[in-house]
């Protein structure tokens, strides 16, 4: 083009630079030089390279550019503002953004309707939602991507009430605007809701799309909702929808979190292009289900490929180890982090070192990486040190641990509730009214124990305790016959792992009988079939006692029975556990 002067003319420049820029194979290095080049560069090349910066993620460089347009005397049109607003967005950059605002206003292009959308968006997206309420209401001309973008910025805001006026008043609703909904649920941990506006989207006839499925897998998930996430897997493979590393990975989770490991292989195998994250997903899954092994092997597998494992590659696989009492092999895989990958190790990694050694009953080297590492300790690592003080009975270094904890996690039940627990273990009952006290002048709460299962689509949950249940008469029934065969069985109650200062025994195993856990389990064997497995999803650590007694369950009733507490899954099976009582 240079040798035969083709390279003067602005059009063909336009689109070498088009190429340099925004190609996969191209160079914004030699983009700028083309434009440096041009004694008259042209609003269309600007353009080209403000986009292609975006494009690889160079916000700043777009706007540096926008001002070098200005400097150059080219005039901005109205493509120019709508890249230069997405890189305030991206920033975010909201009083250049107003800057350029006030530009759009001085250029008479504040009327244009894909330009005032920019602007609702990086107010909304800014915080500054009455400023992008203001250009929405004033809009004369309102798209479809108008009504979604001010529709995202309350999504943003944490707006429920606004949210839900605005989404009621759209005139014609898109998957965009359905997914805007389903998401914000699913972000501010309403995971049913988040499900109940799925259903509705499809009883308008709106077909999702994978950003849709995205989000309800990470809802079935969170619910543990297996016969919905089957539905999904379904649904993606009756239309034909390709499974990308953002789907697929979403799917594994779902399985994962499920307990339903054979699924997320199946997932894990139907997902073409893996990505790191994919891999991820697929280790966490092995690790969080009891099969620590696999997950070791599954990364190996994963270097053998091609695929570098990244900080949460090593996050996961630590976490393996720890689970499972795997000492010398974290602390290889943590030397390999550092040493052979030159990942510097974060908290996360430092935590699940911690909670490698304590498990383990290490504590003194645990304390020792505590002491060692560059960041301070934060609340998870003292909650570790607690949690395996009070296993191994280190009652001077639980102690410890527990100030640390409260002193961080004021407000966290948790340090309060260990705490006490080992010293009603050491039978110090005095220290125990303590604690207690402390937590009555403080207003902590314990957090009730809490457990649903899925049954036909639906998830049905119970609380400790729970006597306001519509079928309480025969969940306690076959709690009784539960007791019976247990006693047959030649079972005693633990009532060690009874809370604080319950002191007459009868009481204290009755306090047991009705932990959420077992309420949801008589629930299921009411309804199921004989045979049929058990899912239960619990917000708190399964106790020893209901421990023992689930696996009883699973040898005297012939059922596999999963747990997920908020540990990791136990997989019950004819009298034992996946974690092999390591947990």
């Amino acid at each position: 083009m240079i040798k035969s002067s083709q390279f003067s003319d602005p059009y063909s420049a336009g689109r070498l630079a088009e190429f340099y820029a925004i190609s996969d194979h191209g160079s914004l290095e030699y983009a700028e030089k083309v434009l440096r080049s041009l004694e008259q560069p042209t609003p269309f090349i600007y353009n080209t390279l403000i986009r292609g910066n975006l494009k690889r993620g160079n916000p700043l460089r777009s706007i540096l550019l926008y001002l070098q347009m200005l400097g150059s005397s080219v005039q901005p049109e109205h493509f120019t503002f709508t890249f230069v607003l997405k890189a305030c967005t991206q920033l975010p950059a909201v009083d250049f953004g107003k800057q350029l605002h006030a530009h759009i206003v001085k250029l008479e292009m504040d009327a244009i309707p894909f330009i005032r959308n920019k602007l609702i968006h990086l107010y909304a997206i800014c915080g500054l939602i009455s400023d992008a309420r203001k250009m929405f209401d004033t809009s004369t001309e309102m798209d479809n991507v108008t009504w979604n973008t001010m529709l995202e910025g309350y999504s943003s805001n944490k707006d429920g009430e606004s949210l839900h006026g605005l989404f009621s008043e759209m005139p014609y609703r898109d998957t965009v605007s359905w997914n805007t909904m389903i998401a914000y649920y699913v972000q501010n941990g309403n995971p049913k809701e988040a499900l109940d506006m799925f259903r509705l989207m499809q009883e308008c006839g709106e077909l999702p799309n994978k950003v849709t499925l995205v989000s309800v897998l990470s809802a079935i998930a969170y619910l543990s909702a297996l016969s919905q996430g089957k539905w999904v897997h379904a649904y993606i493979e009756k239309h034909g929808i390709e499974l990308d590393q953002n789907l697929g990975s979403a799917l594994i989770n779902m399985y994962s979190k499920c307990g339903y490991i054979e699924g997320a292989i199946d997932a894990f195998n139907g997902t073409k292009e893996k990505s790191v994250d994919t891999w991820n997903s697929m280790i966490t899954g092995y690790a969080s289900n009891g099969q620590s092994l696999k997950a070791l092997e599954l990364s190996t597998e994963m270097e053998s490929s091609g695929i570098r494992p990244n900080a949460i590659t090593f996050s996961c696989i630590l976490n393996a180890c720890s689970h499972s009492g795997l000492v010398d092999e974290g602390v290889k895989y943590f030397h390999k982090m550092c040493e052979v990958y030159g990942i510097e190790p974060d908290i996360t990694h430092y935590g699940c070192m911690v909670d490698l050694f304590a498990r383990a009953g290490l504590l003194k080297k645990a304390k020792e990486v505590m002491a060692r590492m560059p960041i301070k300790p934060d609340a998870v690592m003292w909650k570790a040190v607690l949690a395996a003080s009070r296993i191994h009975r280190n009652f001077e270094m639980g102690e410890q641990a527990a100030m640390q904890l409260i002193e961080l996690a004021p407000t966290d039940d948790a340090g309060y509730v260990l705490l006490s627990n080992m010293y009603a273990l050491a039978d110090n009952w005095d220290k125990v009214y303590e604690v207690r006290k402390m937590m009555k002048d403080r207003g902590i709460q314990k957090v009730p124990g809490c457990s649903s299962v899925e049954l036909d689509g639906r998830v049905h949950e119970f609380i400790v305790g729970d006597i306001t249940h519509a079928q309480k008469k025969e969940m306690y029934e076959m709690m009784d016959e539960f007791g019976e065969r247990l006693r047959i069985e030649g079972y005693e109650p633990d009532t060690r792992q009874v809370l604080l200062d319950i002191e007459e025994e009868e009481v204290r195993q009755s306090s047991l009988t009705h932990h959420s856990e077992k309420l949801a389990i008589a629930f299921a064997f009411i309804h199921t079939r004989p045979g049929t497995t058990i899912h239960v999803m619990k917000n708190l650590r399964v106790c020893g006692d209901c421990h023992s007694v689930i696996k009883l369950l699973s040898k005297i009733y012939d059922r596999e029975i999963i747990v997920r507490d908020s540990s990791r899954f136990h997989h019950f099976v004819n009298g034992s556990c996946s974690c092999m009582d390591y947990w």
